[in-house]
């Protein structure tokens, strides 16, 4: 009997271990029971035995079974009170994505338009500006979400002031999905004018724009050389641009004019404020009206006056600070600038200043509507120069450039000889006045400068100062009914189109120009020219009709006759007083 009770004792101990352990198993999660009081020591010892251990332990595990059950029953009704609050909260997310479209689709509901333009002054495409008129035209919003992108209903991305609109009102922003991926930003992208992406705080932007213009030049004089003519491709530009968060807008740009290609803009735009901001870089230096405020694609005529096309700064190194004031009724720019005119690279340590100032001054003053659009300002520079002409040859037809293409896109009426650099001091300064009411706008500059010159090839000579002058007036008007408050990118009323149920035939604009450009009789007396073949004064007309087939595609029409003081070299040992050209030029930008 002894020999058997070993072995019985020993399997009731095991199992009761293994219901100790479930128990524990399924006690697991609930607080501990409290620890019991110790007991004072019996006095007389009563060892239970292997029966009632049993017991008492099938009792504990009958307990905590029942607890168990009742656990899983809790976590039950919770597991079906989440999947209720998961449906509802489903529903209100549909819901809501419904309201969005919604009120993406009601054409009432207009979000935030950026005011970030990609030249030139105010209202130019380097700077921002008030935005201006539009007339009718769509610019396309892209949905990317889920990678099923879809086209959204046209919608107006410019002001309702008037026709022609401002190129500072990129299109209207719409819903996509972020792409995915750790550490990306959730993007929205749209196009008109170019194309944008951009994060749905607007923190960060990325634009892309082309501008490609083609020409075709026609002379009255058909053996010209080298200035024959024909056709062309002046400028392509392809420009990025956006911001790194709000306050820090960035330019890089590269174009390619007349076969060459070259940096056309460098620069980041701190931009806290619109009535102070601070750019550094390479960009558009604040000198002349029709340089600065003006882009070259919203020109009344294809190209620049005569001062503004071969003594204009066009782009330089440098540091400005500018902005707008008074309800954007004024604009201003004060900078310091490497100096060369157009040039990559500085040849002297002078600086240039260069200011500019243009007010609107009845712009606020109700009494006076027909003048709320009248501008009048001015510009000046001054510094120190020590690098090579630049352009080497003066042309009527072709904006500043040592280019080799420009040298057989149009003759010359005048070229420095080799041998002679700017050296010394120059200044610049013009007045400008400008005027837009609905479909009429004139614009008037004068512009005047000194510049000191030297010979390399003479020693000891001393340096010879030319005065320079030029004045411009241009006129244009458009036939049908576009309105205009600057020289902006124009949204047609009525964009080209043959089909019957949207007929329009775009707009139409009448331009005209007077341009006059004189150099001092010191370019031939101080022997910078040669008097036989050049001339140092120049006037030319233009008159043309500008066609908008809608706001990214513009054709020019434009004959311009030009007269010189003296007969100039058109050939070789050929000269002669005039040159009539025929003009056309196709322009895309966006």
């Amino acid at each position: 009997m002894l020999r058997d009770e070993g072995p019985r004792r020993r399997a009731h101990w095991a199992i009761a271990a293994v219901l100790t352990c479930c128990a524990t198993t399924s006690a697991w999660g609930q607080a501990p029971a409290p620890t019991p009081a110790p007991q004072p020591a019996a006095t007389v010892s009563h060892e239970p035995t292997v029966e009632e251990r049993l017991r008492a332990l099938e009792e504990t595990n009958k307990a905590l079974i029942e607890q168990n059950r009742q656990l899983s029953g809790q976590l039950g009704r919770m597991s079906e009170q989440y999947g209720k609050v998961n449906q509802q909260l489903q529903s209100l997310s549909r819901e809501l994505d419904g309201s969005v479209v919604r009120a993406r689709q009601d054409p009432s509901v207009q979000p935030p338009r950026s005011d970030r333009s990609d030249e030139g002054g105010a209202g130019a495409r380097d700077n921002p500006a008030e935005p201006s008129g539009g007339g009718g035209g769509p610019a396309q919003s892209l949905d990317v979400r889920g990678g099923d992108g879809t086209f959204q209903p046209p919608r107006s991305d410019r002001s309702d002031e008037g026709g022609a609109g401002a190129r500072d009102n990129p299109a209207e922003s719409s819903r996509t999905t972020p792409f995915k991926g750790p550490g990306k930003i959730p993007l929205k992208v749209n196009f008109g004018p170019g194309i944008e992406f951009e994060t749905d705080n607007g923190e960060y932007q990325f634009q892309i724009h082309n501008q490609t213009q083609v020409e075709g030049r026609f002379y009255n004089q058909s053996a010209q050389s080298p200035g024959a003519g024909g056709f062309d491709v002046p400028r392509e530009r392809f420009i990025i641009a956006g911001r790194l968060s709000k306050p820090i807008e960035y330019d890089a740009s590269l174009e390619s004019a007349y076969g060459t290609v070259n940096l056309l803009n460098a620069f980041v735009n701190w931009h806290y404020d619109d009535r102070l901001m601070v750019k550094f870089g390479r960009f558009k230096v604040p000198y002349l009206y029709e340089y600065y405020a003006i882009s070259n694609t919203d020109l009344l005529q294809p190209e620049r006056s005569l001062f503004g096309a071969n003594f204009g700064l066009n782009r330089g190194v440098g540091a400005q600070i500018w902005g707008q004031l008074f309800k954007k009724s004024v604009d201003y720019a004060v900078g310091i600038f490497d100096g060369p005119r157009n040039q990559q690279l500085d040849f002297n340590a002078g600086k240039d200043v260069i200011a500019y100032f243009d007010a609107r001054p009845f712009q606020e003053n109700a009494a006076l509507p027909a003048l709320k659009y009248f501008n009048i300002g001015g510009s000046a520079d001054f510094g120190s120069q020590n690098n090579a002409v630049y352009p080497t040859a003066l042309r009527t037809s072709v904006s500043g450039t040592n280019n080799p293409g420009a040298f057989s896109a149009a003759p010359s009426f005048f070229q420095w000889n080799n041998n002679v650099i700017e050296s010394g001091e120059r200044a610049m300064w013009s007045l400008h006045t400008a005027y837009y009411y609905k479909q009429l706008s004139v614009i008037g500059e004068w512009q005047g400068a000194f510049a000191d010159y030297a010979l390399t090839n003479v020693v000891g000579a001393k340096n010879v100062r030319v005065p320079l002058n030029g004045f411009y007036v241009a006129a244009g008007y458009f036939l049908t009914g576009e309105t205009v408050n600057r020289r902006s990118q124009v949204r047609p009323n009525k964009p080209f189109d043959l089909r019957k149920k949207s007929f329009g035939l775009g707009a139409w604009e009448l331009q005209g120009r007077y341009s006059l450009l004189t150099m001092g009789d010191e370019v031939f007396t101080g022997g910078l020219a040669d008097p036989n073949i050049w001339t140092n004064r120049v006037q030319s007309f233009d008159l043309g009709l500008n066609w908008y087939m809608n706001e990214y595609l513009k054709i020019y029409l434009d004959w311009q006759h030009s007269e010189f003081g003296a007969p100039v070299l058109y050939a070789p040992g050929k000269l002669q007083s005039s040159s009539d050209l025929f003009w056309v030029r196709g322009q895309i930008y966006f």
